[in-house]
């Protein structure tokens, strides 16, 4: 490939970068006899580069290009968008590896659409499989931007495979038609704007004709329910709308499980599929109407089984080990990649399809051992749970509150004074005296930053005065009910396979966090009065500790500055 790159290199500053791979496309389609009618201005742009002097250097790049084998590329298509610098080109088009995992989902089919512009590597992975195998397919693309529509005929032609490609908003279904099987990899967290060009059923099914925001996810869901109801279906969708417990997806979450279609759900790690968003995604599968499954199997493609994890939290994914397999294959109790999960159950947690909710790992099943030697009550019967709200701010206000965030928590574990500082007027001080710390209380992170947990010291400012401490957003108060001591709660919850554990309840998209009910619902151990003692005095000799360790890192320093070059240094910034 880096010979064509070099003949690319030549044509910048004479072709609009974002134009760059399209029109090497063009040159390639039009090289090969294959050249498809576009309808997007990249046949006007291909045009012009033919009356540049480059033009010879484009010529050279698509004559290479058509020297790789099929194989190659369609596994290039994905590097065009690096050089193309076409966010949309680039996004639309995934890698060719969990391409052809996601390919393979679909199953053995005669026909199959694919919706959205990430779907459009499965696709063309569908076609050449089927080239290649000389067996008859119908695949269709589909997707309301004229010019990736236009990129993907292009695409198609360059590797030579047959694709019935739609200009259209997916959801309309303007193309009619039936398929055994649908690839709907819609965009993450967008708005759709015109209820007008949907179908009235499709809304009607999450009861979104009428009222409330619309986001592509959920209306996804809704269309394959009403539209493919005999088809084999894979969807790609945000973590954060199998989780979201709230709107449209909710509804449209309960639509599929009681539908009885559905039958896994797939964790992806960020960048598996999307290498230029880390945020978390999943793969949901459903089968054509008739089944009734009693239970859904999940399964984390983070496991060694799936993916090794390469730099900066990336995964790269073993070709070897099938996707597709691991729907139907046998599994064990014991396993963690993997398991069935009945419908009850997923009743019981309103409905979430977020895998790490149902997953077992090693910190959940350490953890219910331990539990099992405790007396165990949920968090919401032992604690009073404060949510913090938003204070209304005033320049003028007469009262300061100093707003805690977790990175405030020290080292002991304590809440150091926060140093952002709000101003409030007195109609907004009972709103922020509700959220005020009071000496004892616990502090644990539910958004953003998981789980990180704090306790109140006894100088915390009281009640009675202008100047106090509140909670930010991001953190719960937890105040003990009597039952427990703050110690116990803080040692537990700050615990590493505890802090896993609570890690796994939170879901999202871009921000994780928890839901209230998952919160109250957490299980804490409950010691007797003298282990909960014990604990308080263990605490206290960590704290004494912690004084101990504060003075030897003040007698370094100290060392440290009376010695060379410090000490000349220190002398040198008193006396200029």
């Amino acid at each position: 490939m880096k010979h064509i790159w070099r003949e690319l290199d030549a044509l910048r500053g004479s072709i609009d970068p974002q134009r760059l791979a399209g029109v090497l496309l063009r040159e390639v389609a039009e090289i090969s006899g294959e050249a498809p009618g576009i309808y997007s201005g990249l046949e006007r742009h291909w045009q012009e580069c033919r009356e540049n002097p480059s033009y010879p250097h484009l010529q050279s790049a698509a004559r290479m290009f058509l020297e790789l084998s099929e194989a190659e590329r369609i596994a290039s298509l994905p590097r065009l968008g690096n050089i193309d610098g076409s966010r949309r080109f680039e996004f639309g088009l995934i890698e060719d590896i969990p391409a052809k995992k996601i390919a393979e989902m679909a199953g053995q089919v005669a026909s199959v659409r694919c919706s959205f512009g990430p779907s459009a590597m499965p696709a063309l992975q569908i076609a050449l499989e089927g080239k290649i195998a000389k067996r008859f397919l119908h695949v269709r693309f589909v997707d309301a931007d004229i010019d990736l529509c236009d990129l993907v005929k292009l695409a198609a032609a360059a590797i030579g495979v047959s694709i019935d490609v739609i200009a259209g908003q997916p959801f309309s279904r303007i193309d009619g038609g039936s398929f055994e099987a649908e690839i709907c990899m819609p965009p993450f967290g967008a708005n759709i704007r015109d209820r007008e060009e949907l179908p009235r059923k499709t809304l009607e099914r999450i009861d979104a004709a009428e009222r409330g925001r619309l986001h592509f996810e959920p209306v996804a869901m809704a269309d394959m329910l009403v539209h493919a109801p005999n088809a084999r279906v894979v969807f790609s969708f945000t973590a954060g709308a199998l989780f979201r417990t709230v709107g449209f997806e909710a509804v449209a979450r309960s639509e599929i499980i009681d539908s009885g279609r559905l039958v896994a759900v797939f964790a992806v790690p960020p960048s598996m599929i999307y290498t230029t968003t880390q945020i978390a995604t999943g793969i949901v599968i459903l089968k054509p109407k008739g089944h009734h499954e009693e239970s859904i199997r999940f399964v984390d493609l983070a496991d060694k089984r799936f993916a090794t994890k390469a730099n900066r939290g990336r995964y790269n994914i073993d070709r070897k080990t099938s996707w597709a397999e691991a729907i139907d294959c046998e599994i064990s109790d014991d396993v963690l990649w993997a398991r069935d999960v009945a419908v009850s159950e997923i009743h019981d947690q309103s409905d979430v399809l977020s895998a790490e909710r149902y997953l077992r790992t090693q910190s959940g099943e350490a953890l219910s051992v331990f539990l099992a030697n405790y007396e165990t009550r949920p968090l919401g019967d032992v604690v009073e749970v404060i949510r913090p709200a938003a204070i209304p701010k005033s320049e003028d206000g007469e009262f300061i509150i100093h707003e805690a965030s977790p990175g405030d928590i020290g080292e002991e574990g304590f809440l150091n004074c926060p140093p952002k500082e709000t101003r409030v007027a007195r109609g907004a001080l009972r709103k922020a005296r509700n959220q005020q710390v009071r000496p004892g209380d616990v502090l644990l992170s539910v958004k953003g930053t998981i789980g990180k947990t704090g306790m109140i010291p006894k100088n915390v400012p009281g009640l009675d005065e202008d100047s106090f401490w509140t909670a930010g957003q991001s953190l719960v108060i937890l105040r003990s009910k009597g039952s427990i001591s703050p110690e116990v709660l803080f040692e537990y919850l700050s615990n590493g396979l505890v802090q896993d554990y609570i890690g796994s309840l939170a879901g999202g998209a871009a921000i994780q966090s928890i839901t209230a009910k998952d919160l109250a619902a957490l299980q804490i151990p409950v010691p007797s009065k003298e282990q909960q003692a014990q604990v308080g005095e263990e605490f206290q000799k960590r704290q004494h500790a912690f004084e101990k360790l504060h003075g030897i890192r003040q007698a370094i320093d100290q060392i440290k500055n009376q010695s060379w070059p410090h000490a000349e240094l220190k002398m040198t910034e008193v006396n200029p």
